[in-house]
């Protein structure tokens, strides 16, 4: 029993990995800025430990005598789960900047109204990621690259973004948005 659970519970964490990382890392720096580079090291490295341990315990399990058919499908389904994760960690990071939004949506829009214009809501950074959460003013930007010019020209605190960094914007709901920074 206690193995049927634990291979339930690797298969969620594997295949929900950049969701539920990405999500823990937003709630861990609400309110405050916060720099998680060591933070993720531990969930990776449990990630990876789980990935790998269940590839050998797949490859060692074909060859085994007597088969054991249940320890073989929870590792192949954890094998692919992970492959999964990997594959679509765009989407899914996506997805927890989605579920982070909403979770705080009524705190963002109070925030946002007080602030009568464009606002940085939400930040954190990862040695040379940044992604913050914004508020836009009565000016919504286009998905995708935007330029250091068109930040400038919202807010003097978006002007704090170096100009060698590349910025993506995404769209969450009216004129809030996600950018992800990439610097370096």
């Amino acid at each position: 029993m206690i193995r049927h659970i634990f291979c339930v519970l690797s298969i969620a964490f594997v295949s929900g990995f950049y969701f539920f990382l990405n999500l823990l890392d937003d709630h861990l720096s609400i309110d405050h800025h916060r720099d998680s580079f060591y933070f993720d090291l531990l969930p990776l490295f449990v990630f990876l430990a789980l990935t790998v341990a269940a590839f050998i315990g797949l490859a060692a399990g074909l060859f085994r005598r007597p088969k054991q058919p249940l320890t073989l499908t929870c590792c192949l389904l954890v094998v692919i789960g992970a492959g999964t994760s990997i594959w679509f960690r765009h989407d899914l990071i996506s997805l927890s900047d989605r579920a982070f939004f909403w979770a705080n949506e009524t705190s963002f829009r109070e925030r946002a109204r007080a602030s009568n214009g464009a606002i940085v809501l939400h930040s954190r950074s990862s040695i040379n990621f940044h992604k913050q959460f914004i508020y836009t003013g009565s000016r919504p930007l286009a998905d995708g690259a935007v330029s250091q010019e068109e930040l400038n020209s919202r807010a003097a605190q978006f002007s704090a973004i170096d100009a060698a960094c590349r910025v993506d914007a995404k769209h969450l709901k009216d004129n809030f948005y996600v950018l992800s920074i990439y610097c370096g």
